[in-house]
């Protein structure tokens, strides 16, 4: 594994490198003095960079944007001009059982600050995945344009609607165990009807919440009632309020609350440390601050929410009873490396026992359940995507255009790629880095790529 945060343990290794002697190898640039704003660090041949000493900048006279774009020059990787960006990615989109692992990172290292650069994207973690480890991991830009802290490995995002794959895992084993009928009506486990006066809610199954075809809609405004979109079980129609429907039934069938199940069904057993399900006050100083499509900073449902007064919160579970913090739909807090061992336990799980899904079930969760076009459908908790290179399991995160995130895997091939950035930009990016990063091609994506 090459784990190349970018950070100041980056440049302690160099720094004792430099200690016992060793000349300076090829690709490395010192620079004792950092007069010339924006140039924080230059390309390592080695994986590793040297952080440069980056020079106070008057705020007066710098725009948000210039300082995203500036800040978009990663430590770990050299500022590359845009020309022939998009010849570059194209290039890079092809099958990568050629390219040695090494030149495909130093390519990456290279590709990120530019599309960085190019979408005004502040910070990103990528991880790569092959076989069955994490083949590497590094930060780019800033997790906070004002402090201006580097994004490194260990820095946490929101992960948004990653959450459900992870929830929809847990939720099978829950099957496995005899616990939850993946085709039971959900309503027989609940005391009182998540909709009132609906009787189609009687056909509801986990099933078709995994999938997306319980019908149920995405969202619904304070003072509107909730309606279903369709007939359950008669098409796709993307549900985050399916989730908050399956949360509530294993709530009550576990007998613990989404924080809990999910620290003790996937978070520990799969080593995931920096992950939970809800806020931990040890993501102070390593949470990424989210940023819209202009720069500006943003505020997510559950920042406002663990922030909020208890009268807000009373107010919300009176108007909006369906919704719980932290949510199964968007309650995950995470990192990339992290969310890449999650991925690594589905692409080949490292035990079996009470928490590893059995092979049977997880050929279940990546099995087309719904049609959403000719190439992608949906299994349980992950979009597919008949590719090429094979068939991949794929999802993409969304926090109102601030957090960004993607994630794709091909489980025969073993290899896949985790993209987190802060940004509402972020998208556009991963739409470029991860075709690059693992030789697939995801147009047929682009309609929840946006």
């Amino acid at each position: 594994m090459i784990e190349s945060c970018g950070v100041t343990p980056a440049c302690r290794k160099w720094s004792a490198y430099f200690q016992k002697g060793h000349r300076q190898p090829a690709g490395i640039m010192r620079q004792a003095d950092a007069q010339s704003p924006g140039r924080y660090c230059h390309q390592s041949s080695l994986g590793y960079s040297l952080i440069l000493e980056v020079t106070s900048m008057n705020r007066r006279f710098v725009s948000r944007r210039t300082f995203i774009k500036q800040s978009a020059v990663s430590a770990g990787s050299a500022c590359v001009g845009l020309t022939g960006l998009k010849g570059r990615v194209q290039q890079a989109a092809v099958s990568r059982q050629e390219v040695p692992v090494g030149n495909l990172v130093l390519e990456l290292q290279k590709l990120v600050p530019s599309l960085m650069t190019k979408f005004g994207v502040p910070g990103l973690s990528i991880a790569l995945i092959q076989g069955t480890k994490i083949l590497w991991h590094q930060g780019f830009g800033v997790r906070d344009i004002t402090t201006k802290e580097p994004v490194t490995s260990d820095t946490v995002y929101e992960a948004a609607s990653l959450s459900k794959p992870a929830f929809a895992y847990a939720a099978l084993k829950m099957v496995e165990k005899g616990m939850l009928g993946l085709d039971d009506p959900l309503d027989r486990f609940l005391p009182q009807p998540f909709m009132p006066n609906e009787p189609r809610l009687k056909l509801i199954t986990a099933r078709m919440v995994l999938s997306h075809t319980s019908g149920l809609p995405a969202a619904r405004s304070r003072g509107k009632p909730l309606v279903l979109v369709s007939d359950p079980g008669k098409g796709f129609h993307y549900s985050p309020t399916g989730f908050d429907y399956l949360q509530s039934a294993v709530r009550l069938l576990s007998g613990q609350p989404l924080a809990d199940f999910m620290r003790t069904n996937v978070i520990e057993p799969f080593g995931l440390v920096n992950s939970s399900f809800g806020w931990d006050d040890k993501y102070d100083a390593r949470i990424a601050q989210a940023y819209d499509k202009r720069g500006s900073p943003g505020q997510t449902f559950n920042e406002r929410y663990r922030r909020a007064s208890e009268e807000w919160r009373n107010a919300l579970a009176k108007d909006f009873p369906e919704l719980s913090y932290p949510s199964a739909a968007a309650g995950l807090y995470s990192t990339a490396g992290d969310f890449a061992r999650f991925m690594i336990e589905i692409i080949a799980p490292s035990k079996k026992d009470a928490w590893h899904l059995s092979e049977s079930s997880l050929n279940e969760m990546l099995k087309p359940q719904s049609r959403v076009d000719g190439a992608v459908s949906w299994g349980l908790g992950w979009g597919l995507q008949h590719t090429r290179s094979g068939d991949a399991f794929w999802h993409w995160g969304n926090w109102a255009g601030l957090y960004q995130h993607f994630a794709m895997a091909l489980r025969d091939e073993r290899k896949g790629v985790v993209i987190m950035t802060n940004s509402g930009n972020g998208l556009k990016l991963c739409k470029q880095l991860a075709p690059a990063a693992i030789g697939v091609d995801i147009k047929p994506l682009s309609g929840f790529l946006n």
